[in-house]
């Protein structure tokens, strides 16, 4: 599961256990963002992390062009994020196979 804002990760972790889902035992937790307070919930929470030296030097590539007299954004700089695989993970038990097998199965039993 991915929680998409990093105030909103205790919430859900903690209303999962409310549930009696265990992270990671029974739910991999992943925080979208990085957040200092992150470091103190337990288990420590995956998350994904932006990698701020290389969002700034294609910011400042795309700054200098557009200082130069180039006309807005002509070519697209992506920066993606890099998931830190910690605690909150669990650890994979089905494979493909078996899942669409799982799948098909059900279609057919209608359900």
């Amino acid at each position: 599961m991915v929680v998409c804002r990093t105030h909103h990760y205790a919430t859900v972790a903690t209303h999962l256990a409310e549930l009696g889902r265990k992270v990671p035992a029974d739910v991999s937790l992943i925080c979208r963002g990085e957040d200092a307070f992150l470091r103190f919930l337990s288990p420590l929470p995956a998350c994904y992390r932006v990698n701020v030296e290389s969002l700034a030097r294609a910011l400042f590539r795309c700054v200098l062009r557009v200082a130069g007299g180039a006309a807005g954004l002509e070519e697209q700089h992506r920066v993606m994020p890099e998931l830190v695989m910690r605690a909150s993970l669990g650890a994979v038990r089905t494979g493909i196979a078996e899942l669409s097998k799982r799948r098909l199965t059900n279609r057919r039993e209608g359900r």
